[in-house]
């Protein structure tokens, strides 16, 4: 006999959502991650359609990436 009442509770929040809030260095840290990693994938595409992939380091550069 299966007894469905006595199935695994699952949570309706991730746990994660109730981890404390990232602390600003932490941010910072996640945004220089991810703008590596989109730097990364747009050489990879350019490099695929043979243009060239090198990307000055600008404030300008910088900005588009953040966003």
């Amino acid at each position: 006999m299966k007894n469905d009442y006595m199935r695994p509770f699952t949570s309706f929040y991730d746990p994660k959502g109730f981890d404390p809030a990232m602390t600003p260095n932490q941010v910072d840290r996640m945004i220089t991650l991810i703008t590596k990693e989109v730097e990364i994938a747009l050489k990879q595409v350019r490099s695929a359609k043979n243009l060239g992939t090198k990307i000055k380091k600008s404030k300008h550069i910088t900005d588009v990436l953040n966003l």
